[in-house]
């Protein structure tokens, strides 16, 4: 009679192999799992029964001021003036204040009341200069001038300086239009358009470097 031995050593060889093996795939897989990548952030998924489930990745975008500021310091919307590139460095380093819901205008040269000195004391300049009023509804005044402002239109970002200000009427009328303040854009000749669209004010910093150009 042959001896049962042999067969049941080869029997235990087998199934230790079997585990080892089991055991290298378990760590290999869980080696191979990264963490997700910079920009993502794994939330949990409760459906409706609050029982929970696996988690899914859902993307987490930049500060899109941020990206659009990042973007013009770097050159891609063209040569920026002195004054817009410490403007749109103001928005990178110092952010911008909750936006607001902006009913926005355009005043230009010729049109009443308006010459060519702003209520700052500084002249007009097309591209850059707008009027605003201050928080309570007043005009600004000295001292209060000089900020920068994010005006979010359909075709993009536009940064605008106030050197300016206008009639308090005009916050009464932006609230009647849905409106939470008012922003009056200098602009080269008539243009009667206008639009509700949200606003961002920088928040501010040295006076000198905002003045600069």
């Amino acid at each position: 009679m042959k001896n049962p031995m042999p067969m049941a050593v080869a029997l235990l060889i087998v199934a230790v192999a079997l585990f080892l093996v089991a055991i290298w795939l378990s760590m290999r897989q869980a080696h191979s799992e990264q963490a997700p990548p910079v920009g993502v952030e794994v939330r949990p998924v409760i459906p409706a029964d609050g029982r929970m489930t696996m988690p899914r990745a859902k993307f987490v975008s930049p500060d899109p001021l941020k990206m659009a500021a990042a973007k013009a310091l770097r050159g891609d919307y063209g040569r920026l003036r002195e004054w817009q590139r410490i403007g749109w460095q103001e928005v990178m380093d110092q952010g911008t204040y909750p936006g607001q819901v902006a009913w926005v205008t355009n005043y230009w040269t010729g049109e009443p009341g308006v010459g060519t000195v702003c209520a700052s004391g500084r002249r007009v300049e097309v591209g850059r200069t707008a009027a605003m009023l201050h928080s309570s509804g007043r005009r600004l005044r000295t001292g209060e001038f000089g900020y920068y402002v994010v005006i979010s239109f359909p075709t993009g970002y536009e940064l605008r300086q106030v050197w300016d200000t206008g009639s308090p009427r005009n916050a009464a009328r932006a609230r009647k239009k849905g409106a939470e303040t008012w922003i009056d854009r200098y602009v080269p000749r008539r243009d009667g358009r206008t639009w509700i669209r949200p606003i961002y004010i920088v928040r501010r910093v040295d006076t000198r470097r905002r003045s600069a150009g």
